[in-house]
């Protein structure tokens, strides 16, 4: 009998075990993240030397989408619709020295998943800056600008996955692509020069035209290009805007001036005038459909075409006219604008965020903890 009781106590307590305990966890189950199809409203940051690589984010939503590694003082390009991220980038074998190997990455547009390592014979090493790396309008060409020890641009055939041509390019550098198989070069005499290639993908300079003077008015070589239209604004440190059109036989149109587009008085040289002068890294932006340009624009003397914009002009491009001045509760040294019908403004500075604006009102649509200050790209239509 009493050990029937103990039976007994010893089922109750088990039972009563059996209902406390937690459930246990269902297994995990793994799956691949994959991004959205790509709209105007995505846009990619480049961070600097602090946590390298490319954020890539919407805008419209505030949201991180995903990230791409890349080294330090690489060059970043899209592929046409989204299909593949290009990192031109630079390599050691043994992180800060040994055997040297340059290459563009190809990532997988959807996956993020690395498919290829294309190797390159060399590439410059600069400052993050967009005119370094660009892709050609069908994405079969890439261009990577070079410097060793000579300025040239490397040719790569993405299809095949090899180098493909290097073009010399004397006096001049950056790549501004245009159509199927031309590019421009910003050049060291105040000139913008043209290189056609050839169906073996053989490239000559086609022409060129002056039209800035290096020494007494130099131009930034961060400019707003728009690849559909082959139209390029270039900046001066006075503050002169030169539209050009990319071509075999390149044309720039006469310069205007910023300041007089404020009803201001334009700065004579770069002395100690203080005056409302451009300034900041990614200084410039386009938006072709409403025709406006952006200009981040800052109060001070000669020979500062590095500091940050304090204001954001937004004018008519066509008409010169200005439409309106933000300003900026936190100055900014990159601008970008995303290509929809009803855009937003990008705006980095020195620190950690990305501020979005809307350019109609000028009201902060929102901010969003980003990196330190790169480049910011946004997608094509």
């Amino acid at each position: 009998m009493r050990h029937q009781l103990w039976a007994a106590v010893l089922l109750g307590l088990c039972a009563s075990v059996q209902a406390q305990a937690p459930p246990i966890p269902q297994a995990e189950q793994s799956d691949v993240a994959t991004l959205k199809p790509l709209t105007p409203r995505r846009a990619f940051l480049w961070s600097g030397f602090i946590n390298p690589g490319i954020f890539i984010v919407d805008a419209d939503k505030g949201e991180m989408e995903g990230y791409l590694p890349k080294s330090d003082w690489s060059s970043f390009a899209i592929a046409p619709g989204g299909k593949a991220y290009y990192v031109a980038e630079t390599l050691w074998t043994h992180d800060t020295r040994g055997q040297r190997q340059d290459m563009i990455t190809v990532y997988d547009g959807t996956t993020l998943n690395l498919q290829e390592e294309i190797p390159l014979p060399g590439r410059a090493l600069m400052v993050p800056k967009a005119q370094a790396f660009a892709v050609n309008e069908s994405g079969h060409y890439a261009y990577v600008y070079n410097l060793s020890p000579a300025s040239s641009v490397l040719v790569v055939d993405l299809g095949k996955q090899k180098l493909a041509s290097t073009v010399e390019t004397p006096g001049c550098a950056l790549v501004l692509p245009y159509g199927e198989s031309g590019f421009g070069s910003l050049c060291g005499d105040g000139s913008l020069s043209t290189f056609g290639l050839d169906a073996k993908a053989h490239g000559a300079l086609k022409s060129s035209v002056h039209f800035f003077d290096a020494l007494r008015d130099p131009v930034f070589d961060q400019v707003a290009l728009d690849v559909p239209t082959h139209k390029v604004f270039f900046v001066s440190y006075l503050g002169h805007i030169y539209e050009a059109t990319l071509a075999d036989q390149p044309q720039v149109a006469p310069a205007w001036s910023l300041q007089a587009a404020a009803g201001l008085s334009e700065p004579k040289d770069e002395s100690d005038e203080v005056a409302w002068r451009p300034g900041g890294s990614q200084l410039i932006a386009y938006h072709p459909a409403s025709g406006r340009l952006f200009a981040l624009m800052h109060v001070g003397e000669g020979w500062t075409h590095k500091e940050a914009g304090t204001e954001l002009w937004v004018l008519n491009a066509t008409t010169h006219a200005l439409i309106r001045r933000i300003s900026l509760k936190e100055a900014a040294t990159n601008v970008a604008v995303t290509q929809d019908a009803t855009p937003l403004v990008l705006l980095t500075g020195r620190g950690p965020k990305l501020t979005v604006l809307d350019p109609e009102s000028g009201n902060v649509v929102r901010t969003m903890d980003a990196v330190n200050g790169g480049p910011i790209m946004t997608a094509l239509p």
